[in-house]
């Protein structure tokens, strides 16, 4: 028989509800405004399969190829969602940023739920349990898995996990079948579900006996967990030929990715804020866990070991995958996952019922108060570019059907908040735009100018406007806060590529445009 669930007395719902009315009001605000990233590409896939009808088989073709040319995904859950996205919403992203949220938010019940039943019995248990909870759903790196759409992966990964482990705390047949299935959902979205199986072994050697479900049941859906995993690996490697590797590039080589990850930490860290604050946060938040390792009872100790090993886990595997992270300090969304288990590990120290809790206690107040200024920061700089890309659709959409054709340049990352990563043809294709602007307009990363140079001197906008067209240039600008043009710099004039683009991007320094030069800070962030 799986014990009776613990329940949350009324200081810890209240607690609870409170985290979860903050996090909406944080997100809300502002947010959802545009879409970021990848986002318009997967939008114009979906788009163009609804009029195309064949959204069916492009989800099929997900099953048996990659989801992302040029790399090695097996994620058909993520073209499912878009299309959903799609087909309930159409082009506004208000509607797709409400399942990160809602994703992001289920998240923090989960956590709150399975704290519970781990702690001890007594309010002081309930009471960690939603405090546990709140800070993970304030932490602000992951806030990327939130307000970035394409990240929604990292959100369904996470979700899943959580709800496999409370599975496998009822035992019986809900672990042997809800364990597996919440894998398979995982791994439907990203290939670092795989860790699961290992993570549920961990809890169930942790679990206390007050909480210890029918272990018969529980080891059973663990196998079965394990065997789907071994299975989806089997299948990767049919599929691509290296079942380990998700990105392209070189074979996997484990201790170059693991070593150029650690190297590149303490630069990642530093760069999402001024200064050192992003490591001395990071410094903070571990200190919360390192007291039950030694001063907090077994049960305490025991459950905050397990949360260290899944947190290690998760960010071994992480680093195996990415190798350095980029200094920019983009990649937050990488950590939510890991920053679920360290929440339940939070959990055990705050429920210790003595003065080292209250300790505990008063390290999560503080640290709750800075993921809250830390991630007002980070979402301010997500408005300024949804703004920045909102402003430079709205323009690309208002620009005469007759006018000349354009190189339109815009940044690939404000900050560490993704702009236009891989996806800036969707932003001149429906449904962001009304009819196809692609052959008027050639969208541009300051970083793929080189590879502009050749297309537009192989025609690229000959078939509307004839082979002599040379077209004018524009970007975002931080000084006049939208789009300005930049004195053209024909690329029939310089036959070197890499010279031309040099020129190009002096002339888009002068104009001070995204990308180019950094964000202003202060008031306009």
């Amino acid at each position: 028989m799986s014990p009776s669930p613990r329940t949350f007395d009324r200081p810890a719902g209240a607690l609870l509800l409170v985290a979860l009315v903050a996090t909406a009001a944080f997100y809300l605000h502002g947010a959802g405004t545009f879409w970021l990233g990848d986002d318009f590409a997967n939008l114009h896939r979906a788009h163009a399969d609804a009029l195309a009808g064949t959204t069916g088989k492009t989800l099929v073709a997900m099953l048996v190829g990659s989801t992302s040319e040029g790399a090695s995904f097996w994620r058909p859950g993520i073209v499912a969602s878009f299309a959903a996205d799609h087909a309930l919403w159409g082009p506004d992203p208000r509607g797709a940023f409400a399942q990160n949220l809602v994703l992001h938010l289920a998240a923090g019940v989960l956590i709150a739920a399975l704290a519970r039943r781990h702690a001890p019995p007594g309010p002081a248990g309930g009471r960690a349990a939603a405090a546990a909870a709140g800070l993970f759903l304030l932490m602000p790196w992951s806030a990327e898995a939130v307000y970035w759409v394409s990240a929604r992966s990292d959100l369904w990964v996470t979700f899943a996990g959580l709800l496999g482990l409370l599975a496998l705390g009822r035992g019986g047949r809900t672990a042997s079948l809800g364990l597996p299935g919440a894998t398979l959902m995982g791994l439907a979205f990203k290939e670092s579900a795989a860790l699961l199986p290992a993570v549920a072994l961990l809890v169930l050697l942790a679990t206390p006996a007050h909480a210890a479900p029918d272990r018969r049941g529980a080891v059973l859906g663990i196998v079965a967990a394990a065997a789907l995993v071994l299975a989806y690996f089997v299948g990767k490697a049919m599929l691509f030929g290296d079942p380990l590797r998700s990105y392209g590039g070189a074979r996997f080589d484990p201790l170059a990715a693991l070593w150029g990850w650690l190297a590149s930490i303490p630069a990642w860290a530093r760069s999402g804020w001024d200064g050192a604050t992003g490591a001395a946060f990071v410094a903070f938040a571990a200190t919360l866990l390192l007291p039950t390792l030694a001063l907090f009872d077994r049960d305490a100790r025991r459950c905050a070991g397990v949360a260290w090993l899944a947190v290690g886990g998760t960010l071994l595997a992480t680093s195996l995958q990415t190798g350095p992270w980029p200094l920019n300090g983009e990649g937050g969304r990488l950590l939510h996952t890991a920053q679920a288990w360290w929440a339940l590990g939070a959990a055990a120290a705050l429920a210790v019922p003595s003065m080292r809790g209250g300790v505990a206690a008063a390290m999560a107040a503080v640290l709750a108060m800075a993921s809250s200024t830390l991630l007002t920061d980070r979402l301010g700089t997500v408005h300024l570019t949804q703004r920045l890309l909102a402003d430079s659709a709205g323009w690309v959409a208002r620009r005469p059907a007759d006018a000349p054709p354009m190189l339109l340049v815009l940044p690939d990352h404000v900050g560490p908040v993704v702009a236009l990563r891989n996806g800036q043809g969707g932003l001149v294709l429906p449904p962001i735009q009304r009819r196809d602007r692609l052959g008027d307009m050639l969208p541009s990363l300051p970083g793929d100018l080189e590879h502009r140079h050749g297309l537009l001197r192989g025609g690229f906008f000959a078939t509307r406007h004839g082979p002599d067209a040379v077209p004018v240039m524009g970007c975002w600008s931080w000084t006049q806060d939208g789009i300005v043009m930049v004195p053209t710099l024909s690329p029939a004039a310089i036959d070197n590529a890499a010279q031309w683009a040099t020129a190009v991007r002096r002339a888009l320094a002068a104009a001070d445009c995204a990308g180019i030069t950094a964000a202003p800070t202060g008031t306009r962030r």
